[in-house]
């Protein structure tokens, strides 16, 4: 999704950890980063029925920010808070494997109650074992949102928040033959806009609506147990439900590497080309990137690296394209067994084509999350995000400064 978070709900992101202070050097498998490995004397225990497991929390947040609206000027601070339970239950089958989800947040601002919101999102993921080395997964996924004030379309008025929905559904299938592994899928994403009351004709939000059919096929070869080359080819049409001319058909071309470096650095990188032909006339091409790399320095700290390049459009504000180039790196050390500390920072670009525009962004994270016990878990999270726009056509800078607290309550 191309719709970037304007604060992590802090609750929304917490993790199994443990229970009591004692320093992180057990046996702990390789290659297995600290927000993922498990903690089997520590992680919430969940419910069995027959072939499924259970697990739900329920999250509550509470987060102050200095600007709520994303404004360049007038900026208007707020705390609100959200209340979010969820639920997962999944399979643990031998073979196959089917999974169903679902979620619900309630948020509620002290001083802008227009800004209260309600959302949500169920979804359905499996997987048909045809053989060891053929599978097939499906997943369907629903979701009503609202728009972050920090996203490139969103308004940066004290109007009501923009609210949309996702409906997802794709099919893919992947088949290894020795050391090489084929795979190829197909996807459809529809995003309907809601209009915004008080907000004049001329903004009505669902001229955004939009449909994505996507196919993409790619091949992976392993050249060795450490290292692999990849091939991805994706081809999509986005189709705009009004006559903006943003409606378009993409190309993109990636090449790279998988890597398994002993035990120290696993991931991906590829680099190669997208283009997009627009209805309007405009074309946008380039070079393409997308990389996501773990780095294990210790089995205490984990170091990850991602970079992304591709093309997008503004169907909000400037009904234009643009390049979107995006980089960051994120690190989580344990330094007790229940105890997470995380620091993160993001940079990039918004290049638009046709417009005089060019935003630069920057965004910085720190975090801590403390477990109490199976049950009960801690976190703050402090977030950091700076927009600056350039060009006869900017829109607006902006700085935002927010401090979360979480609490989660795990089934």
């Amino acid at each position: 999704m191309r719709v970037h978070s304007a604060v992590s709900v802090v609750a929304a992101s917490l993790i199994a950890l443990a229970p009591f202070p004692a320093f992180a050097q057990d046996a702990t498998p390789q290659n297995v980063s600290v927000r993922d490995r498990a903690r089997p004397e520590y992680d919430p225990l969940g419910l069995r029925f027959g072939g499924f497991d259970l697990n739900a929390r329920l999250d509550v947040g509470v987060t102050s920010t200095d600007n709520l609206f994303a404004s360049e000027t007038g900026a208007q601070d707020d705390v609100y808070y959200t209340l979010s339970p969820s639920a997962r239950l999944s399979s643990h089958w031998s073979r196959h494997a089917l999974a169903l989800s679902a979620g619900l947040t309630h948020a509620s601002f002290s001083d802008h109650s227009n800004q209260n919101s309600d959302t949500g999102y169920i979804g359905a993921e499996g997987r048909f074992d045809l053989g060891a080395n053929t599978q097939i997964n499906g997943v369907a996924r629903y979701a009503s949102q609202v728009e972050p004030r920090t996203n490139p379309d969103a308004l940066s008025t004290d109007v009501e928040p923009v609210k949309y929905t996702v409906s997802d559904l794709s099919l893919s299938a992947q088949h290894t033959f020795s050391r090489i592994k084929v795979a190829a899928g197909v996807d459809t994403i529809t995003y309907n806009y809601s209009n915004v009351p008080g907000l004049p004709p001329g903004d009505d939000q669902n001229r955004r609506d939009y449909t994505q059919n996507s196919g993409t096929g790619s091949v992976e070869a392993s050249l060795s147990p450490r290292f692999g080359l990849i091939g991805q080819v994706t081809i999509d049409h986005r189709d705009y439900n009004n006559d903006s001319g943003l409606s378009s058909d993409g190309q993109t071309y990636l090449a790279g590497v998988a890597l398994h470096l002993t035990d120290l650095i696993e991931g991906r990188v590829t680099v190669g080309e997208f283009n997009r032909d627009y209805d309007s006339g405009e074309s946008v091409s380039g070079v393409a990137a997308d990389a996501n790399v773990d780095w294990y320095i210790t089995q205490l700290t984990t170091l990850h690296f991602s970079a992304n390049r591709n093309a997008q459009e503004n169907g909000a504000t400037a009904f234009a394209p643009y390049v979107e180039t995006t980089y960051g790196v994120h690190v989580d050390h344990e330094l007790l067994r229940n105890v997470i500390l995380s620091a993160g920072a993001q940079a990039g670009s918004r290049d638009y084509s046709g417009i005089d525009r060019t935003d630069e962004f920057r965004s910085y994270q720190l975090g801590a999350d403390y477990i109490l016990n199976r049950r009960v878990a801690l976190s703050a999270r402090y977030t950091h995000d700076e927009v600056s726009s350039n060009g006869a056509a900017r829109y607006r800078d902006y700085t935002v400064n927010a401090l979360s607290l979480g609490l989660s309550l795990r089934l």
